[in-house]
């Protein structure tokens, strides 16, 4: 019986976790990504990691191998640990039951990730949202339909500082929502 943690990444492009990161602006989120990834993929607790990708980057061979090659644990050889999906098989695999820790690299994507969990999938699947800064208004569009929802035990979004831990709680005291939808 498999025991850990098993995790779900949905990525936009393979290169956000490549070693040399090709084609990607060097900037603090897109390090932070992969450097997180790394070191949840590495961990000893981590039954497996799912990266999901669009069918359009699933060509990227290459790419996704290298990728694979630096998240796994040395000498591991990746089984079992890692899986690279493409995000269209994401509702058959979630139908499994099993339980899984839901890992979105930016708010923009809790809203349309939150509704595919809750739709389908079977077991437990907490979302673990980074985020790394609130100087965009991207983040309060993507952070406004979680503050009108009912909280989900688990759920959670994760600051990267606690200056900006402090500024997401001001913002939904006090801009989006009395309530607040999931801890920080």
């Amino acid at each position: 019986m498999p025991s850990g943690i098993r995790f779900a990444v949905p990525l936009d492009r393979i290169e956000l976790i490549h070693p040399a990161q090709p084609g990607q602006r060097v900037h603090g989120a897109n390090l932070t990504i992969r450097s997180w990834i790394k070191a949840i993929t590495q961990d000893d607790r981590t039954e497996a990691m799912e990266l999901y990708l669009r069918p359009s980057q699933m060509p990227l061979a290459d790419l996704i191998q290298e990728a694979a090659a630096d998240l796994v644990p040395p000498g591991s050889g990746g089984r079992g640990r890692l899986e690279v999906l493409p995000l269209f098989s994401l509702a058959d695999r979630w139908a499994d039951g099993r339980e899984r820790a839901l890992f979105l690299t930016d708010p923009i994507f809790a809203a349309p990730f939150r509704s595919l969990r809750d739709r389908h999938a079977a077991g437990p699947t907490p979302l673990l949202i980074q985020t790394h800064s609130l100087g965009h208004d991207s983040l309060s569009r993507s952070l406004a339909p979680l503050a009108s929802a009912d909280p989900v035990p688990g759920d959670t979004i994760m600051p990267l500082s606690r200056t900006l831990a402090e500024g997401l709680e001001r913002w939904f005291s006090e801009f989006l929502s009395p309530k607040r939808p999931m801890p920080l």
